[in-house]
């Protein structure tokens, strides 16, 4: 027997409580009809009125140009320690004795010696976490099969994600001065902070000997033998199993051309069996390897740049900066100093506004400081603000040099931090050394339900302790070879 389209749709879909088909024929034709009117988004131009009679492929897999968690290297790598109280307290020993003095004594008699030295530090566990939730709209056809993917599963996700990558970034840049918009201080200072011993990310001075300035110059292949001799001499490392060099992509693409242009020279000319391009894995010297890993989160923002459009709950902007030149302000602008324009963005725990733009101003000479100023955003959500700097009025060129706390209203720019350059970080993992002390797994905390959303936090607890900073250096301003 042949059945009727209409009786198969009958058969599929059932009837209604008074026994009209749920789907029939014509019904099919009438959304056939809507979409003949309608069209499809992304149709070419010009494709004619039955376009949208051309076959979909409704695709399950979700394309994203975002990172993803092999990106996120720096959290993974640290050393993680249990603290079962907020309060993580650790005991560094500073020396055994004196290894000065004398150790001879006479018949009859006994030595003297000294005695051990020990310091007791600590530091509070800081709360980190997000928000989300889930529709109960969004559930109820994803049971039946409306939804190629799980929303659930999809929110889980970005929020681990969102959660993760905010970590990621603050373990390096953080800076415990950034408080929320109540002046708590909830955050924790990252290893750049921690190992200067000031905020580097504001753009003040430091003169920590494990903290080396570029000053824009590209990173040289001889660094890493200088790297480990201070590490062997200075902080009496022998092994170097747990030490890995971190650094920004394009500076280890930048390193790879310097190796190349070398092979060039030594191997290339007139060798028809020369192959370039071996990966640069790392780096062997007489005191221990480095080994290599880019990282695109050592960047103090992402993108290293302002947003191009405000994020949802983004608080509202300062007023636009003022930029003035101060003679002899302890600038260090170099022998041609550039032209300056700054971009003033306001953030809080939701995201960063849009931002406001300065003047263009230019040092007359090396030694010359840019005065910044605004008036506080009058948004009472603000977290801090960042601050960017670039040559060009209409900001396309600004990149990220500071962050600062909410009470800020100035920044004195001496050229500390050089917009567009990178870092380079060699860090050891040892607990002894540097760590993770977490007293909480990656927890879900479901929120009580008031409306169709169903929310939820993600939270992690946790605080980053660089014990001993003398096994850690770090390149900063580090920019790109001028000459291949």
């Amino acid at each position: 027997m042949i059945k009727s389209f209409d009786w198969l749709l009958r058969e599929q879909f059932g009837v209604n409580a008074d026994g009209t088909p749920v789907l029939t024929g014509d019904m099919i034709v009438q959304d056939l009809a809507k979409n003949l009117a309608t069209g499809l988004p992304g149709a070419p131009t010009g494709s004619g009125s039955l376009q949208p009679l051309q076959l979909l492929n409704l695709d399950s897999t979700m394309s994203s140009v975002l990172f993803r968690a092999p990106h996120l290297k720096l959290f993974q790598f640290i050393a993680r320690v249990p603290s079962v109280n907020a309060y993580y307290e650790w005991t560094r020993r500073d020396r055994y004795g004196s290894l000065r003095g004398g150790f001879g004594f006479r018949e009859g008699g006994a030595p003297r010696g000294s005695t051990s030295a020990y310091t007791r530090q600590g530091a509070y566990v800081k709360y980190m976490g997000v928000r989300g939730g889930v529709t109960h709209q969004a559930l109820v056809p994803g049971q039946l099969g409306g939804y190629m993917l799980d929303p659930v599963e999809e929110e889980h996700f970005n929020r681990t994600m969102e959660l993760l990558g905010k970590i990621e970034r603050w373990v390096f840049f953080g800076d415990d001065g950034i408080t929320d918009s109540s002046g708590v201080q909830v955050h924790y200072s990252g290893i750049l902070n921690q190992v200067a011993g000031a905020y580097v990310t504001r753009g003040q001075a430091t003169t920590s000997k494990q903290i080396v300035d570029l000053r824009g110059r590209p990173f040289k292949f001889e660094y890493f033998n200088e790297v480990a001799y201070k590490l062997y001499q200075d902080g009496k490392l022998l092994d170097f199993s747990g030490v890995r060099c971190f650094m920004n992509p394009f500076i280890l693409n930048d390193l790879s051309n310097q190796r190349l242009n070398m092979e060039r020279k030594l191997l290339g000319a007139n060798n028809p069996d020369y192959v370039p391009g071996v990966p640069l894995a790392g780096f062997d010297t007489n005191f221990g390897r480095f080994n290599f890993e880019a990282s695109i989160f050592l960047q103090g923002v992402d993108g290293d740049a302002p947003p191009t459009a405000a994020d949802p709950g983004a608080p509202t902007d300062a007023s636009a900066p003022t930029a003035t030149l101060q003679a002899n302000g302890g600038g260090d602008f170099g022998s041609t100093p550039p032209a300056c324009c700054y971009t003033i963005t306001a953030f809080n725990d939701a995201g960063e506004s849009v931002g406001v733009r300065s003047d263009v101003v230019t040092p007359a000479a090396a030694s010359d400081a840019v005065n910044v100023s605004w008036t506080a955003s009058p948004d009472s959500s603000v977290w801090g603000y960042r601050v960017y700097r670039g040559t060009k009025a209409d900001g396309s060129d600004h990149r990220w040099i500071a962050t600062l706390p909410r009470t800020a209203t100035s920044y004195v720019d001496q050229n500390q931090n050089i917009p567009g350059t990178g870092y380079v970080a060699f860090l050891e993992r040892s607990a002894e050394n540097l760590v993770i002390a977490q007293m909480t797994p990656l927890v879900k905390f479901p929120l009580a339900v008031v409306s169709t959303t169903m929310e939820f936090l993600l939270l992690l607890y946790h605080t980053l302790v660089v014990k001993i900073p003398e096994r850690m250096v770090i390149y900063r301003n580090v920019g790109l070879t001028q000459t291949p």
